[in-house]
């Protein structure tokens, strides 16, 4: 089976549970928190194997189970069963304690020549899975019709599939100094292009659609905006790890797309900054 073949089925089947976990407003957003719950362990995972490859120690289960405990604590926050100043007292309880178990495990090994790189990859790994990502699930708890989530996550994929075409039909001024090789000043002008588009489109599909948080169309470019820098950043800073590791995608739990790394690394930057700015909006989430 081609790999074409391979990532029409694997959309075929994940285009459409991703859209029930995103837009069925049922149960409190609770399914979307599940699935970003498995997506964050399987991240985990991916890096933990990426780690192996350089004959380092990742600290697998204690990131694990401090990974589960971040989105558990970010679903309780999102779901009102915590107010906001407990919600950041276990956030900080969570990361102590995993720095604690961290520091602990790997003093115990023995071996220390390259344990501040052992200890620095899995503390990096708790911050995206733990802390950054699991964002994505108060928001979805916090509008339950899934218009912040599309704006989100639409913004930087579309963005990145703009910058993929415009790279692979126009593009021949390459940036061999990126982390991620394959990248041109063409594909770029296409990320920023059509970012913009989509949040262009995004503000008209605001007039038509039962939803209740309307952003005004400056509020839109700035969200553009923001999601196209961190998309890019996200792609660039996972394809840095790719490249340290030496491999060409972060897993294969997606047949023909790679990774769940490797679809869900704009989303990791791009959720904590969504969340700032509808907050300096005065959305209240």
């Amino acid at each position: 089976m081609s790999d074409f073949t391979k990532r029409i089925l694997t959309a075929l089947v994940g285009v459409p549970i991703a859209a029930f976990t995103i837009y069925f407003p049922g149960l409190n957003g609770i399914p979307f928190g599940v699935a970003m719950l498995v997506f964050a362990l399987l991240m985990t995972y991916e890096v933990a194997a990426m780690v192996e490859k350089k004959n380092l120690r990742f600290h697998l289960w204690i990131n694990a189970a401090a990974v589960t405990l971040g989105v558990v604590n970010s679903a309780l926050y999102g779901l009102g069963m915590v107010v906001e100043n407990v919600f950041h007292t276990l956030l900080f309880a969570i990361s102590s304690l995993y720095l604690l178990a961290l520091f602990i495990s790997e003093s115990t090994q023995g071996k220390f020549d390259r344990s501040f790189e052992s200890v620095s990859i899995s503390a990096l790994a708790y911050v995206m899975f733990g802390i950054f990502f699991p964002i994505t699930v108060q928001i979805k708890m916090w509008d339950l019709s899934g218009w912040f989530l599309t704006i989100m996550i639409g913004i930087p994929w579309l963005s990145d599939a703009g910058g993929l075409f415009a790279g692979k039909l126009f593009g021949k001024h390459p940036i061999a100094s990126l982390a991620s090789p394959n990248k041109t000043v063409e594909g770029y002008i296409g990320t920023v292009f059509m970012g913009f588009a989509a949040g262009t489109v995004m503000y008209f599909m605001q007039s038509v659609l039962p939803i209740r948080n309307i952003f005004s169309f400056g509020q839109m470019m700035i969200l553009s905006g923001a999601m196209i820098v961190t998309s890019i950043a996200g792609d660039l800073g996972e394809s840095m790890i790719k490249r340290w590791a030496n491999v060409k995608d972060s897993g294969t739990f997606l047949p023909g797309h790679g990774g769940i790394f490797d679809r869900m690394d704009s989303i990791i930057i791009s959720a904590p900054i969504f969340m700032v700015l509808v907050r300096f909006m005065g959305y209240g989430v």
